[in-house]
C-alpha cells in the first residue's frame, strides 16, 4: 500500500467515527425520549421513557402488557401465537421499534416534540 492510500482510509475512518459521535450526540438516550404506541396506524398512547411503567393494551385482535423500565421499553406478554414481540429485544433509542403484527401494534422510541 502506498502512502496516499493509507492517508485516505485514515480519512474516511475519521469521517465515520465524528458521524458516529454526532449521530449518538443527537439522539442521547434519556431526556426527551418518548414511547409512541400506534396500532392500525393511529397513535393511542405516547409514554416517558423516564418513568417505569407497565401498561396492558386490549383490543379485539389481542393483548399486549408493555413494561416501561430503566429508560427502555419491552412487551412482556402478548396473547399472539408467533410471540415475536415479546422475544424482541428492549428498545431505548429514537427510531427503534417494536412490532406485534398480529395485533397490529407498533411501539416507536421518539424525541418528545
Amino acid at each position: 500500500m502506498k502512502k496516499r492510500d493509507l492517508i485516505i482510509i485514515a480519512g474516511v475512518v475519521a469521517v465515520a467515527l465524528i458521524a458516529f459521535g454526532v449521530f449518538h450526540l443527537i439522539n442521547k438516550k434519556g431526556t426527551g425520549l418518548m414511547l409512541r404506541v400506534s396500532q392500525n396506524g393511529a397513535v393511542i398512547r405516547t409514554l416517558p421513557l423516564d418513568h417505569d411503567d407497565s401498561e396492558t393494551i386490549t383490543s379485539d385482535l389481542g393483548s399486549n402488557t408493555i413494561v416501561i423500565k430503566d429508560h427502555s421499553a419491552r412487551v412482556e406478554s402478548a396473547n399472539c401465537d408467533n410471540q415475536v414481540c415479546v422475544h424482541s429485544p428492549a428498545i431505548q433509542s429514537p427510531g427503534e421499534t417494536i412490532a406485534c403484527l398480529p395485533h397490529r401494534l407498533i411501539l416507536e422510541i421518539i424525541q418528545e416534540p
